[in-house]
């Protein structure tokens, strides 16, 4: 049994923010006005996705004087960089990851993860920090972790 829970509700968080990517993504003249809002919307959905696959639930306390609280879900890893989150989700929910990623889009994992780590902090400074961004690698990598969760650990939402 892993000690890692997957979490279906940071999963439609995090497919809410792909969703909106694609959609500016399939629109060329929204890709162009509003490229840099679609990458940090996939390099967000990245992040969740990942965090989605190591969360950490504390159930609601039992009451006596009415209905039960909220429960806490969260994530077990912190941070933006998509390459140390994925660095420090659980190694096994990992492995498979890495696997189920490379069989679907026959492109590592890795390398992918290095090249668009900071996309999400820098696209939300583009301003900031100027340079060169790859739209289609940052989607490839969100569709092939949404894709990779759902066949390692089943349906999510």
């Amino acid at each position: 049994m892993s000690k890692t829970q997957q979490s279906g509700h940071i999963y439609r968080a995090a497919k809410d923010f792909y969703e909106l990517g694609i959609l500016g993504f399939n629109d060329g003249d929204f890709l162009a006005k509003h490229v840099m809002a679609i990458v940090a919307n996939f390099a967000l959905s990245v992040e969740l996705f990942l965090k989605a696959s190591d969360a950490k639930v504390t159930p609601s306390l039992r009451s006596k004087k009415g209905p039960l609280g909220p429960a806490k879900i969260q994530s077990n890893v912190w941070g933006h960089d998509l390459l140390e989150v994925f660095n420090d989700i659980d190694k096994s929910v990992a492995n498979q990851l890495e696997s189920a990623f490379e069989e679907i889009t026959n492109r590592p994992l890795l390398p992918l993860l290095e090249k668009c780590k900071d996309y999400f902090v820098n696209a939300r400074y583009h301003y900031e920090k100027l340079g060169a961004y790859d739209v289609t690698g940052i989607k490839v990598l969100a569709e092939g972790i949404d894709a990779a969760l759902i066949k390692s650990f089943g349906s999510t939402a």
